[in-house]
């Protein structure tokens, strides 16, 4: 899932209150971890930066970081909230649940790989239902692909009320919504991607 990873980590140590969007981490180009070494897509000096820049420019090692503020075990509590290794319950026929490997498992490696969304696997849908969670101010709803159903008479039935499950708060939520903002902005690696004439907090264009 990569980038998708980061995310979820990043959410999971602010809601944890271990971090701030303003924590200032020492970020390096690469980072040694349990025999084997991490880095950044491309080679920089030792950088100081954000929790909010480490998610714009998408450090892996920063990241790494990041979530080296939480115990192995509730950093993958929050990747099985976020619904990672578990069916969506969409009742798509021969749906995959991914894979997350549990704690019990893991080698001196896993950790910093899961932390940047390395290491495990995600469907589609999963993925989308995480970045869906952040935009539904931290609530996971079970998503579907069929609103309900009519008989041969044209009684409509509509489908059972979803599942919903408070992933992170509200307010975390809203937080992490406008660090994403900063992935599309003139700094961020995803620049092309920013709206014309989008507007969010009193700035245009990110």
């Amino acid at each position: 899932p990569g980038s998708t990873g980061k995310i979820m980590t990043l959410a999971a140590a602010l809601e944890e209150k271990k971090i701030t969007p303003e924590t200032v981490f020492s970020v390096p180009y690469s980072l040694k971890r349990g025999g084997d070494t991490f880095h950044d897509h491309e080679r920089h000096p030792v950088q100081r930066l954000t929790t909010a820049g480490i998610l714009a420019v998408s450090s892996n090692t920063g990241t790494i970081k990041i979530g080296e503020t939480l115990s192995n075990d509730k950093l993958h509590e929050y990747l099985t909230k976020f619904g990672i290794g578990v069916s969506t319950g969409s009742g798509l026929p021969g749906e995959s649940a991914g894979l997350l490997r549990p704690v019990s498992n893991w080698s001196g490696t896993t950790a910093p790989t899961v932390a940047f969304g390395q290491g495990y696997s995600v469907t589609a849908m999963q993925a989308t239902s995480v970045f869906a969670t952040i935009a539904n101010d931290g609530v996971r709803v079970s998503p579907t692909v069929i609103a309900g159903t009519s008989d041969s008479s044209g009684n409509y039935t509509p489908s059972a009320t979803r599942e919903s499950v408070r992933v992170i708060s509200a307010d975390t939520a809203a937080k992490m919504r406008l660090m994403m903002e900063s992935v599309v902005s003139a700094n961020g690696t995803a620049p092309s991607a920013a709206i014309p004439g989008y507007r969010v907090a009193g700035k245009t264009g990110t």
